[in-house]
């Protein structure tokens, strides 16, 4: 089943993960994780010296709701980001980065988590608004779960 949020996850935000986390691998769109059974929008394994695991929560418009969702699935990824948009100008952006900046407090989520955000704008330009970090804990995913 395709939703409309897949295309999100579109080739050049796919180039832009490749260029920070190394050739990607394989990519897996909704994916169980946990004894909870957590529903993940993609998966992406890369390799660059070394396998690393990339969650992917994938949004039209609710970042506040994909911040709640990403900060449930971020301990089973070595990286996760929030893929959002569509949205028409850098203009439009910026201003709804801001607005989530101030009046939500989102970067203070992401950054207390590790968690990454893209904006993309109607072209399906990527603008890497934050950078995920490194995150390697009892959860995480072992690439061998993808690589078989």
């Amino acid at each position: 089943m395709e939703f409309k949020e897949d295309s999100l996850l579109n080739e050049n935000v796919l180039k832009l993960l490749e260029y920070f986390h190394g050739g990607i691998v394989g990519v897996y769109r909704h994916v169980e994780i946990g004894e909870e059974r957590l529903e993940v929008d993609a998966v992406i394994l890369t390799k660059r010296s070394r396998y690393r695991i990339i969650g992917v929560e994938l949004k039209v418009s609710d970042v506040l709701k994909a911040v709640r969702q990403a900060v449930a699935r971020r301990p089973f990824f070595h990286y996760f980001y929030i893929v959002s948009g569509e949205y028409s100008t850098v203009h439009g952006v910026l201003g709804y980065f801001i607005d989530m900046l101030y009046q939500h407090g989102v970067l203070q989520y992401l950054s207390e988590h590790g968690i990454g955000w893209i904006m993309l704008d109607r072209s399906g330009n990527p603008w890497l608004i934050y950078p995920s970090k490194y995150l390697r804990t009892d959860k995480t995913l072992k690439p061998d779960a993808f690589l078989r």
